[in-house]
């Protein structure tokens, strides 16, 4: 029989000698029509029941889950239904004995002749350092279990944050202040440090909160995103038993994201990127609850993105806070979609730079992946901002590619220049002249 690990798995923290209930999502990358048998092995310090489940969509709000219970012969639990690409959701009682420390358990699942693994890692403390916590507060210190970011196979092997990890557990316990919000500002300030040098917009994807830790204990300060800031600073929160999750701005022109801490009986905003605690004007839109402990917003932050327009992009920069002086020479492609229509093909592009130099400009170079040559090179005017994102559209003639089995491919390649080319970026594969989207 065929074995898989599926990706995402779950990380949960709670104390010893107790039970909490807890929703994980699964993902499965096909459809079918499912008769799915699944089989519990309980972790060494604590067991996994299933109490219900259901299907839903990335995104979708608690109450809109229609909630099932599984039918249960033997060791084994069955659930019958269609999953077309969606994920499932498991809400599951996870009882935990007297052994302090961290365990492994899986659930695994059997259908037809292929079996997937789903991994739930189970940490257990005897007290948390700030022991009083409210039932309904419980998954945002327990539960851990969505994709973030531009996955690494690191992140998907291993889920993102591990708070009873000995580095993390370490670090969190030197910056216990006498109360939660004094802890909470204090670290704050240490998560501020340990990315202290700085914005690096290339970053490939988030990592564990271990890795930053321990890049910064061997290195020092370190590059960093906000959404790499606000893993970490989730991680230590919850180590010490403070309920924290994570807030998600879809916004302009850099989606953001910073932390919701539960102090003082309500959740306030703390931002270890901007060094702000407990000011909700510090943001446009309201905050959209959702079913994960990753929350959303639309919006961004108030008075930091200001419109632009040339003949070229639409630009929406950060301020001056982000401290250009920081930043390095640096070009990524963040987005690319195409379609045919005809024999045109109509191609969108999103960039996101960096650069210390003044006005630098943008080179496009479109190449026909069969010969190798250049079939269109765009050169943007000067640009205004140091650091920001912007969209490109351009229209291919596909008569001008040459066919190769049938088949046409524009090759991609952008470079950030100033008088010479400070970074320069490539598009990893060819792309075929249909409909795409990365």
């Amino acid at each position: 029989m065929q074995t898989e690990d599926l990706p995402f798995p779950a990380y949960h923290l709670w104390k010893t000698n107790s039970s909490f209930v807890i929703i994980d999502r699964l993902y499965f990358e096909k459809d079918y029509v499912f008769d799915l048998k699944i089989g519990v092995i309980n972790p060494r310090n604590g067991s996994i029941e299933i109490e219900k489940w259901a299907l839903g969509d990335r995104f979708r709000n608690n109450a809109n889950l229609r909630w099932r219970k599984p039918e249960r012969r033997g060791k084994f639990y069955y659930l019958y239904g269609i999953l077309p690409r969606r994920e499932l959701y498991l809400k599951l009682k996870i009882k935990t004995n007297d052994i302090p420390g961290i365990g492994s358990g899986y659930l695994y699942f059997v259908h037809l002749y292929k079996k997937y693994y789903f991994k739930i890692t189970l940490a257990t403390v005897r007290k948390f350092h700030f022991n009083s916590i409210e039932e309904e507060l419980i998954p945002y210190i327990a539960g851990y279990n969505f994709e973030y970011g531009s996955v690494t196979e690191e992140i998907s092997e291993n889920g993102g944050i591990h708070p009873l990890d000995p580095l993390v557990r370490n670090f969190s316990l030197e910056y216990v202040e006498k109360s939660p919000e004094e802890t909470v500002r204090s670290l704050m300030q240490f998560v501020m440090n340990v990315f202290k040098k700085g914005i690096n917009v290339t970053y490939i994807g988030d990592y564990p909160d271990y890795y930053y830790l321990e890049r910064f204990k061997k290195y020092g300060p370190i590059w960093g995103v906000c959404s790499e800031r606000s893993l970490v600073l989730v991680s230590l929160l919850r180590s010490l038993g403070i309920p924290a999750r994570i807030v998600y701005a879809i916004g302009f022109p850099v989606s953001h994201a910073f932390v919701e801490v539960y102090v003082n009986d309500m959740w306030v905003n703390v931002d270890p990127s901007y060094g702000v605690f407990d000011d909700p004007d510090f943001y446009f839109e309201d905050i959209v609850r959702e079913l994960s402990t990753l929350q959303v917003f639309y919006g961004g932050v108030k008075g930091d993105f200001i419109n632009n327009t040339n003949e070229q992009f639409v630009k929406y920069p950060y301020q001056e806070n982000l401290n250009y002086r920081y930043l390095k020479d640096s070009i990524t492609i963040m987005g690319i979609s195409g379609i045919l229509l005809g024999e045109d093909y109509h191609l969108t592009i999103r960039v996101r730079w960096a650069t210390k130099a003044s006005q630098p400009r943008i080179k496009f170079v479109f190449q026909d992946a069969v010969t190798g040559e250049d079939v269109l090179i765009v050169n943007t005017k000067a640009l205004l901002f140091k650091f920001s994102e912007a969209n490109l559209y351009v229209k291919l003639k596909t008569r001008k590619f040459a066919t190769h089995k049938g088949e046409k491919y524009v090759r991609l390649k952008i470079y950030l220049v100033k008088e010479g080319v400070l970074d320069y970026a490539e598009f990893p594969e060819p792309i075929k002249l249909k409909c795409f989207s990365f």
